[in-house]
């Protein structure tokens, strides 16, 4: 019973690992055109620091505002 609580436990732990940084940019980006499947996100929810997520997010969204800017700007300019 010890080794399948631990085996159970040690799988758990791998799935709570922090997310790296290219994989929180993957999300947000998959986020973005809604693409993740329910069960990847669930999963990504799970792993995530929600600062994170939020701080890159907002980032991600300035970098696409500005850069609609810029482009409309040139268009018209």
């Amino acid at each position: 019973m010890d080794d399948r609580e631990n085996n159970q436990n040690a799988d758990e732990s791998q799935k709570k690992v922090p997310l790296s940084l290219r994989e929180l940019l993957l999300i947000i980006l998959s986020g973005h055109i809604g693409v993740r499947k329910r069960e990847q996100r669930v999963n990504d929810f799970g792993r995530a620091n929600g600062l994170h997520v939020f701080i890159a997010a907002v980032l991600y969204f300035a970098l696409i505002v500005t850069g609609l800017i810029a482009l409309v700007s040139h268009i018209t300019g």
